[in-house]
């Protein structure tokens, strides 16, 4: 980050974030340079790829609408990934894989992305533990991910060795009749938790991370008063950061402050009603959920 982003930051951070934000607002500077690797840099449209006792092979069927990863482990067939392709899919790579080093083990972890679809949707993704036993530590289907303009990332966040899984919620896409690009798609980090032993939603416990760009939505507020649709838009960004944090009080005490009244408890109501559905937010907040300490 350049001197002048630094000292626009910083003046952000003093005028329009909580003081409670002050420290997450400056440790954002940091974050931004923590590295990101994306998945389209990592995994191979091999049609076979082995690592150990392991080979995965993809197989397409004759009218291309159908890709499938056959997982072998000693040569015996141990789980299939289908997909099935929409009109778009003749250009992209159906399925792509990859052995990737995830958890900090001396083993590699196995990535299966398939594609199906669509302008801009949709990607989903199936990671599994292969040593000492085959086992899935996370599937993608679970949760509002995968149909997002930007690719999905790998990113050791809190530096301990293990990379954490990031990819941008898709729940609020079209919402409310606006376009895809219109409204908030907010970066939701997955992390490997050890009891549970597959990786969880985990904006609650990466703060920092997770908020790092609420002092940019707070300055576009500030600069489109005047243009209802984008304030909305920017608004929403922050309510839906926020939320995503564990701190949803904090998001409708903003959403009353910055785009209150009356007439917008219908608008209210209506993020409540889609969040229902959403698995992120009900693994945050569903009384009885079970979630393992992160």
């Amino acid at each position: 980050m350049d001197g002048n982003l630094q000292r626009l930051a910083l003046k952000l951070t003093c005028q329009y974030v909580p003081r409670p934000l002050l420290v997450i607002a400056l440790v954002a500077l940091c974050l931004t340079n923590t590295h990101a690797q994306k998945l389209r840099d990592i995994l191979s449209d091999s049609k076979t790829l082995s690592y150990r006792d392991y080979t995965v092979s993809i197989l397409v069927s004759r009218d291309g609408k159908l890709s499938t990863a056959a997982v072998k482990r000693t040569g015996r067939v141990i789980a299939r990934s289908v997909n099935a392709n929409g009109p778009f899919s003749e250009i992209f790579v159906h399925t792509r894989i990859g052995f990737v080093s995830l958890l900090g083990k001396r083993t590699n972890q196995l990535i299966i992305q398939q594609y199906s679809g669509g302008a801009h949707c949709c990607l989903s993704w199936r990671i599994y533990d292969l040593y000492p036993k085959f086992r899935l530590i996370f599937d993608s289907a679970r949760y509002p991910i995968g149909d997002a303009m930007e690719d999905a990332e790998l990113i050791d966040v809190d530096h301990d060795g293990q990379l954490e899984f990031v990819h941008q919620s898709n729940q609020f896409a079209y919402f409310d009749g606006a376009c895809f690009t219109c409204l908030s798609l907010p970066d939701v980090v997955f992390r490997f938790d050890r009891r549970a032993q597959r990786y969880l939603p985990a904006n609650h416990v990466f703060r920092r991370y997770a908020l790092r760009q609420v002092p940019f939505d707070l300055e576009q507020l500030r600069r489109r008063e005047d243009n209802p649709s984008e304030y909305w838009a920017y608004t929403l960004n922050v309510v839906l950061r926020y939320i995503y944090a564990g701190m949803e009080k904090r998001a409708w005490a903003f959403f009353a402050k910055t785009y209150g009244g009356r007439s917008n408890r219908e608008l209210k109501n209506k993020i409540r009603l889609n969040l229902r559905t959403d698995g992120i937010y009900r693994f945050l907040y569903d009384k009885g959920a079970k979630r393992p300490r992160l």
